[in-house]
């Protein structure tokens, strides 16, 4: 079952980030995605064990295609359930989502050997390349 997040699931969710990227932010970032309307964490559940998520942003004021967009982020599995769709059927409520919303572009920036998976769903690569910048 898909669902947004719920604040009692916290820990849960983030034992999922840490198995599935080996370590993660503190809970209070989570909570502070949680409350800002910009952010939404799905998650899929199985009895009650969270097994999966995507956390998509909302772009409403510039991408590069000048257009409403959301951008993915922390698409995972937990391994053991891999290979049955689940990171699909999350990214494609986001598309649900997209489309009854106005946004016209969901993208992602992930390692190489993923995309393979993001172009069987529909998704094609583009030519940008990701620079990031650390200020502080």
């Amino acid at each position: 079952m898909i669902e947004i997040l719920k604040k009692e699931d916290l820990n849960k969710y983030k034992e999922l980030i840490d198995a599935c990227f080996g370590s993660s932010t503190d809970l209070i970032n989570y909570e502070k995605y949680m409350e800002s309307s910009n952010y939404t964490i799905l998650v899929f559940k199985e009895n009650e064990k969270i097994i999966g998520s995507v956390t998509y942003y909302k772009i409403e004021l510039f991408t590069f295609g000048y257009y409403p967009a959301v951008q993915l982020f922390n698409v995972c599995v937990l391994p053991e359930y891999r290979k049955n769709n689940i990171a699909a059927k999350l990214i494609e409520e986001v598309e649900v989502f997209c489309k009854n919303n106005g946004y016209k572009q969901m993208f992602i920036n992930c390692l190489e050997q993923l995309g393979g998976f993001y172009e069987k769903i529909g998704f094609t690569k583009d030519d940008s390349v990701k620079y990031i910048k650390m200020v502080f």
